[in-house]
């Protein structure tokens, strides 16, 4: 007897093919059986069912009729912050609701591990930003934090990364500086740990601090290391606009690394920031295509958004000034000469991303009323010109921020191109309870759904069976998981119901803490999790490791 039967679907696989009528049936946490119909069922006056039995169809223990719904392999988010928040809030219910059944963690240079020396710090900013208590770091290695993840119920499936970033921290701080040879190797060690261990890869974001202080020659060190363990590198490049070496360079860098160690490359969230970019997706995805046609397997996600995310000290500081970390940061920050140098740099960063009305806080904890205001907003409130109201800002803390900094026909290019699949760079967040704080980019809430919605259904830019490979079976592709990202036999049963007429991401940038509609039934590993619009309480999320 089966556990379960998904009657009468129209069933998109995840391999982009086309949709077609079958019956599926989960036995335990796999996928036992599909039987494909030979007829339109009930549309054309012939009803059809899986093979019967005497009875009529085979025996379950729950027969669900989808009267032509969608079935779909579970949603993979290839490029997530949910480190912490898939166990501060373990329903995961901005990701579960939206049929993402498995989260790739640790993005953009880290931060769950190694949590050696200031690294630590860093996470117990991260952890408090997110409303969770820093007492939850109760792990220090990789191998540690991935044991604590699969002690902890949480409702999704999760896939860890080692991030670069705090590898880095660990072994220099937020020094700018190359390492030495005992300290690259200590690096190298943190790296294999955390590859033997199980993570699926190494993230960098060599935009941010500290990875901004690292040369390419030691991003290929690391990257061979992971190479060597069949792993892959996902990484924020270097500069998405022109504030360093120019978003062309950072793609030709990445590619380098690529070159240097043969490692697996996937590009996070490509995109044309801001005015000085714009119109330059095409060379973008030229670049990707010539690295792939090379023999090179480079490949990239983007989230459906013309708005980055970002933060005050990300998008405005220069490099320099974050040297040393937070309290050195403040420091100058309060030094009259310092702050006057850092204001020219600032301006010029503020014009690269046009101005002080596109950049959006997300959540200001010193003072959550300029939660959701323009830094033009705020400025005004504190009758002072926005450089002047960033600084004073970042005197007491940090904010995210939105920034609407993107061009739709880029963003339309680079979401159809065959190389491309879907990530949200969000986090599982909530619309109550400790992840429910400020006013976060929809991307969190609305991303898979908007996909399906606006990019498929509204704009035609993609097919929605070509939507559902790219967060489906090309990221499953990407990372090497076997048996997860199709609808097919053996299979793990992470499985999505939805109504492709009436799916819509809820969220938006002045409401974005709406759950999505249309996305009637969500199983992971074998188990009905959302329903009806709810979480059912189940918690059989799983720790992937490689």
């Amino acid at each position: 007897m089966f556990d379960v039967l998904f009657h009468n679907c129209r069933l998109v696989d995840g391999t982009g093919n086309a949709w077609f009528w079958a019956d599926v049936a989960v036995k335990g946490k796999k996928i036992a059986a599909i039987w494909p119909l030979p007829a339109t069922p009930g549309i054309a006056g012939t009803p059809t069912t899986a093979p019967t039995t005497d009875a009529g169809l085979p025996p379950a223990r729950r027969t669900i009729d989808l009267a032509g719904r969608y079935l779909a392999p579970g949603f993979i988010d290839i490029h997530t912050h949910s480190d912490f928040t898939i166990l501060i809030g373990p329903k995961n219910e901005s990701k579960i609701r939206q049929g993402v059944t498995t989260e790739v963690t640790n993005n953009c240079g880290g931060w769950a591990a190694p949590l050696h020396g200031y690294a630590r710090k860093v996470a117990e900013n991260d952890v408090v930003r997110y409303g969770g208590d820093p007492s939850m770091l109760t792990w220090t290695t990789m191998p540690e934090y991935l044991d604590h993840l699969e002690r902890t119920p949480h409702t999704v499936n999760a896939v860890t990364l080692v991030g670069h970033g705090t590898v880095r921290t660990a072994v220099l701080g937020h020094e700018n500086r190359e390492p030495t040879a005992a300290e690259l190797e200590k690096m190298k060690a943190y790296v294999a740990e955390a590859m033997e261990a199980g993570c699926a890869g190494m993230s960098t974001g060599i935009y941010y601090t500290p990875g901004a202080f690292a040369k390419t020659d030691e991003y290929i060190a690391l990257a061979q290391v992971v190479a060597r363990y069949g792993g892959m590198h996902a990484s924020h490049i270097r500069d998405e606009s022109n504030y360093n070496i120019g978003l062309l360079a950072a793609i030709d860098e990445i590619v380098d690394i690529a070159k240097g160690s043969g490692v697996r490359t996937q590009i996070a969230h490509v995109k044309c920031l801001g005015p000085a970019t714009w119109g330059q997706g095409e060379q973008v995805l030229a670049k990707i295509d010539a690295a792939r046609a090379a023999g090179f397997d480079v490949t990239g996600d983007r989230y459906p958004y013309d708005a980055s995310g970002s933060s005050i000290a990300s998008s405005l500081l220069p490099r320099w000034a974050q040297e040393g970390g937070k309290a050195e940061m403040v420091k100058r920050l309060k030094d009259a000469d310092t702050a006057a140098k850092l204001a020219k740099e600032m301006e010029a960063n503020l014009a690269r991303r046009g101005g002080p009305d596109r950049l959006f806080l997300s959540q200001y904890l010193p003072n959550p009323a300029y939660d959701g205001m323009s830094l033009a907003q705020v400025a005004a409130k504190m009758g002072k010109d926005p450089i002047a109201a960033a600084q004073t800002l970042l005197h007491e803390g940090d904010a995210p921020l939105v920034c609407h900094v993107m061009d739709d026909a880029d963003t339309a290019k680079i979401i159809g191109h065959s190389a491309i699949m879907a990530g949200s760079d969000g986090s599982c967040l909530a619309t109550e309870g400790p992840l429910a704080g400020g006013m976060p980019h929809p991307r969190h809430f609305g991303t898979f759904p908007r996909y399906l919605a606006y990019w498929a259904r509204e704009r035609g830019v993609l097919s929605m069976e070509e939507a559902v490979r790219k967060m489906s079976g090309f990221p499953a592709q990407k990372l090497q998981l076997k048996d997860r990202g199709l609808v097919k036999e053996g299979y793990w049963a992470d499985l999505v119901v939805f109504d492709y007429e009436k799916v819509k991401d809820a969220a938006t940038f002045n409401n974005p803490k709406q759950y999505p509609e249309g996305i009637d039934l969500v199983m992971v590993n074998g188990e009905v999790v959302v329903e009806d619009g709810r979480h059912t309480g189940k918690f059989p999320g799983a720790t992937i490791r490689f």
